[in-house]
C-alpha cells in the first residue's frame, strides 16, 4: 500500500458477492437501548464506570453566541445483561456545562471537559448528584466563545505510574466553515492539537496540573481513542488544508496539516511550523494521515473510532482493527492498518449504515461515540442538529439515540457472506485477505476496477480527488486457502 495510500488513494469494486453496505453488517446485530425516561440524549461524551454508564448531552449552538450553557451529564443504568427497555434509566446528575464533549470517571470522580474548561466534578454530599458547588475547574480560558471550538475526550493513559487524561481542541471555525483566528485567553493552550493532561488523582488542585501536547494540526478531531500500548487514534474533518476526512494514528510531534492563522494575538496549534507562512499553508510540511476517508462517498464528519480487540473464532481477523461513526451519513467504516518500512498505512471500508426507527437494522440517528461496554458489545451514542449534524435520510429521524451493536452468533451468519477483511503492502502489488475463500471465478481482472487518485490541499474550505486514473491489474494470485488474493 506505499505505493498508493499516503500519496494517493486506491478504489478497488468486485462484482456483488460482497455485501454493499447499505444497512447493517451481516456480522452484527442492534438493538435500541435507549432509556425509557423522557430525557432527550444527545450524547457528545460517554464512559463506563461500572455497568453504568456516562453520558455528556448538548444541543449544538450554531449562533455563535457563549456562553451555550445547557449541558448536561447523567447516568444511565440498568443496560448491562439487560435487553427490556423498561428498565434502563437516565438519571440527570449534572447541568449548566458549556457544551461539554469530554468525560471519564477517575476513582470515583467525574471529569468534563468544556469549551473553555476541563473540571472534576466531587459528590460532597454523597446523594449520588453534583450542585454547582461540587465542580472543582482545572484548568480555564481553553478558547475564546466560538460555536466550534470543543474539547474532545477523555481516553486515560499511564505515564511513570501516573494517571493523565488524552484529548482533541478543534479550532475556531466562522459561520460556513471558513477559518477564525484563535484568540488566546489561556497561552498554555493549543487548539486543533492532541493534548495530555494532568497527573490526575481524584484530588488534584488546578497547582497539581498541566497540560502538554503530543500531536497538531487538525481541524476538527472529534473522536479519539487508544490502540495497543496506549496509542492514540483519532479522526478529522474535512476542511481547509485538509481536502479528506482523516484517521490517524498519532505519531508524537507530528503536524497533521491544518494551519491556524498566526497574529501576535492568536495561539497556533501544537507542532505548527513557526516558519511557513499560516495564510498559505505548506503541505510539504505535514505529515499524512495513516487512512483518508473520502468526502461524501466514505465520510463526512467523522468521529469516534473504537478498536476492537479479542475477538474469536472466524471474527479474530478483525481484531487491532478500527470501527469508525459518521454522524452526517449515519453509517459506521471499518479502518485496516498495518506498518510499512516504519511507516503506518492502511484501508478503509464501508460496514454499516441506514435508518431504522426500531433501532434494529440501522442507526435512530447519526453515531457520535462509540465504545466496548464491561458486557464486551459495543455501544452507539447518537448525536444530531440542523446542517451538517444532522443524519441526512428519506425519513424523519430524532436526534439522539443509544443502541448496542454486538456480533452475532457463528450460526446466525449468513453462509454466503465475504468481505475484505484487509489490504496489505506487498512487493510489485497488493495483497487482500478475505473472510471466506474466493472460487477463482470471483476474481478475474475483467471483475475488477481499480483507480487511484490524490488531493491537493487549498486555501478553500474542502476540496476533490485530483488526478484519477484507471489501473489494470495484469495478474492474479490465489493462496492455497482461497483467502489470499495478490494482485499484480
Amino acid at each position: 500500500m506505499s505505493r498508493f495510500f499516503g500519496v494517493f488513494l486506491f478504489l478497488l469494486t468486485f462484482s456483488s458477492f460482497i455485501f454493499s453496505a447499505d444497512g447493517l453488517h451481516p456480522l452484527f446485530k442492534l438493538e435500541d437501548v435507549y432509556p425509557s425516561s423522557l430525557h432527550e440524549l444527545k450524547v457528545s461524551a460517554m464512559t463506563f464506570e461500572g455497568n453504568d454508564l456516562y453520558v455528556t448531552v448538548l444541543s449544538p449552538d450554531r449562533q455563535n453566541k457563549a456562553p451555550f450553557k445547557k449541558g448536561e451529564v447523567f447516568k444511565i443504568t440498568g443496560l448491562i445483561g439487560n435487553s427490556d427497555k423498561s428498565k434502563i434509566k437516565s438519571e440527570l446528575i449534572f447541568n449548566n456545562l458549556y457544551e461539554p464533549t469530554a468525560i471519564t470517571v477517575l476513582n470515583g470522580k467525574i471529569y468534563v471537559g468544556e469549551k473553555d474548561k476541563i473540571s472534576r466534578l466531587d459528590d460532597l454530599n454523597g446523594d449520588g448528584k453534583y450542585q454547582q458547588n461540587e465542580k472543582i475547574v482545572l484548568m480555564d480560558g481553553l478558547s475564546q466563545p466560538n460555536f466550534h471550538t470543543y474539547t474532545f475526550g477523555f481516553e486515560k493513559i499511564t505515564q511513570a505510574n501516573e494517571t493523565y487524561l488524552v484529548g482533541n481542541f478543534s479550532t475556531s471555525v466562522l459561520l460556513g466553515g471558513k477559518r477564525d483566528i484563535n484568540i488566546t485567553v489561556n497561552p498554555k493552550t493549543k487548539r486543533g492539537s492532541t493534548f495530555i493532561f494532568g497527573p490526575v488523582t481524584g484530588n488534584e488542585t488546578k497547582q497539581d496540573v498541566d497540560i502538554q501536547y503530543l500531536a497538531g494540526g487538525y481541524r476538527t478531531p472529534n473522536g479519539i481513542c487508544l490502540g495497543e500500548d496506549q496509542v492514540v487514534c483519532m479522526t478529522d474533518n474535512q476542511g481547509i488544508f485538509n481536502p479528506s476526512n482523516k484517521f490517524i494514528r498519532v505519531t508524537p510531534g507530528s503536524f497533521y496539516g491544518h494551519y491556524l492563522i498566526k497574529k501576535d494575538t492568536t495561539n497556533i496549534a501544537a507542532y505548527q511550523p513557526e516558519y511557513v507562512d499560516s495564510v498559505v499553508g505548506g503541505s510539504e510540511h505535514q505529515t499524512p494521515a495513516t487512512v483518508y476517508l473520502p468526502q461524501q462517498s466514505v465520510a463526512r464528519s467523522p468521529s469516534a473510532p473504537m478498536m476492537l480487540r479479542n475477538l474469536q473464532g472466524a471474527n479474530s481477523v478483525y481484531n487491532g482493527q478500527f470501527l469508525v461513526g459518521d454522524v452526517t451519513l449515519g453509517r459506521l467504516n471499518r479502518v485496516f492498518m498495518e506498518e510499512v518500512e516504519g511507516v503506518w498505512q492502511g484501508a478503509v471500508f464501508l460496514h454499516s449504515s441506514g435508518h431504522d426507527e426500531a433501532g434494529k437494522t440501522g442507526f435512530t440517528a447519526g453515531p457520535n461515540r462509540l465504545i466496548e461496554g464491561p458486557d464486551h458489545h459495543y455501544y452507539l451514542g447518537h448525536i444530531g442538529a440542523g446542517g451538517l449534524w444532522e443524519f441526512k435520510g428519506d425519513k424523519p429521524k430524532p436526534w439522539y439515540g443509544l443502541q448496542r451493536l454486538s456480533f452475532k452468533k457463528e450460526k446466525e451468519i449468513p453462509s454466503d457472506f465475504n468481505e475484505i477483511v484487509a489490504v496489505r503492502d506487498m512487493e510489485g502489488g497488493l495483497e487482500l485477505e478475505f473472510y471466506q475463500p474466493v472460487h477463482k471465478s470471483w476474481v478475474t481482472k475483467d471483475l475488477i476496477k481499480a483507480e487511484q487518485w490524490t488531493y491537493i490541499p487549498t486555501q478553500g474550505y474542502g476540496g476533490r480527488s485530483m488526478g484519477t486514473e484507471k489501473l489494470k491489474v495484469k495478474s492474479i494470485k490465489i493462496s492455497q486457502n482461497g483467502k489470499r488474493v495478490q494482485l499484480f
